[in-house]
């Protein structure tokens, strides 16, 4: 083809590298135009119409985000199946993220959350069973003669390093339920939060 208009006098070979040129114009105006024909976009006025007709035909279609829905849920479900229904919101027994912890915390009423100590001496805890409020706090104490403690919750929580001898480790607990643990391994206790 090169060929061709190599042999082609100068302005011939022009004229047809320019007509070439718009038949690639035109060929990317068209797929254009496909495609913006093909998603279906409505004019104004056919929006307005078809609005009116599904409003007519059928009840709203509701859509919540997942944090809305464990916002109604935190005072009646526990941890477990609000885990469950919302494992990428509900990961532990409290809630990190500021934000999210106001939206869901404003209807749980505790305006005076307490600290529970629990203290731990080197072999077992002093309140194996703890009853406390959604967002309460509770502190373990490691009271032992040079024994770390390492507090592992049931559900993927606790302490991430040890705890060294006459140091302790708090944890909030944002959620209903029972909050198993256990202390280096070993089951020492329950949290209830209720």
């Amino acid at each position: 083809m090169f060929d061709i208009i190599k042999l082609m006098p100068l302005k011939k070979s022009k004229t047809f590298l320019y007509v070439l040129a718009l038949i690639i114009v035109f060929l990317i105006l068209g797929v254009f135009y496909y495609y913006s024909k093909s998603n279906k976009t409505f004019t104004s006025k056919e929006a307005e119409r078809l609005k009116k007709e599904v409003s007519k035909n059928s009840a709203p279609i509701i859509v919540e985000e997942p944090q809305v829905k464990v916002a109604k849920e935190i005072s009646q479900k526990t941890f477990k199946d609000l885990k469950e229904t919302s494992p990428d919101i509900v990961k532990s027994p409290n809630i990190s993220d500021s934000k999210l912890r106001e939206e869901l915390l404003k209807d749980v009423k505790n305006d005076n959350p307490q600290n529970y100590r629990i203290f731990y001496n080197g072999s077992s805890v002093d309140a194996p069973e703890v009853n406390i409020r959604q967002g309460d706090y509770v502190t373990w104490v490691n009271n032992s003669n040079g024994t770390k403690m390492k507090i592992e919750g049931k559900d993927n929580w606790g302490s991430i390093l040890d705890v060294p001898p006459s140091k302790g480790f708090t944890q909030e607990f944002n959620f209903k339920g029972t909050f198993e643990y256990s202390i280096n391994g070993k089951p020492a206790g329950k949290i209830i939060v209720n």
